[in-house]
Formats: C-alpha cells, sequence, structure tokens
C-alpha cells in the first residue's frame, strides 16, 4: 500500500464518491453530504492547513 497526497483535480473523482458511501456507511443515506464543490474547497483548506496529515 503506498499512500500519496491528495491532489483535488486528479482525485477530485474519488474523493466525492468515497465521500458520499462514508456518509452512506455511517448515516445510511448520502442524501446530507452537502454541496460537491464546497466539500472540494474545505478539503483543499484542510490539506494547506495539515499537508502531512493528509497524505
Amino acid at each position: 500500500m503506498e499512500f500519496i497526497p491528495i491532489n483535488i483535480s486528479k482525485h477530485k473523482d474519488y474523493v466525492i464518491p468515497f465521500r458520499n458511501d462514508s456518509f452512506i456507511v455511517s448515516f445510511g443515506t448520502d442524501k446530507d453530504s452537502g454541496d460537491e464543490n464546497k466539500y472540494l474547497d474545505w478539503l483543499k483548506q484542510q490539506i494547506e492547513k495539515k499537508p502531512k496529515v493528509l497524505r
């Protein structure tokens, strides 16, 4: 297994479905997973704040 940094533009097609799946597993539905663009903006901010954590 290899851990690589998240690249929003490159991994967008993976992070969105992963988030939706996590909502389904946690809450039984992904209806409250929110706006995809807001999530991507939030994720970008988190990566900038803690680059070594999200890699």
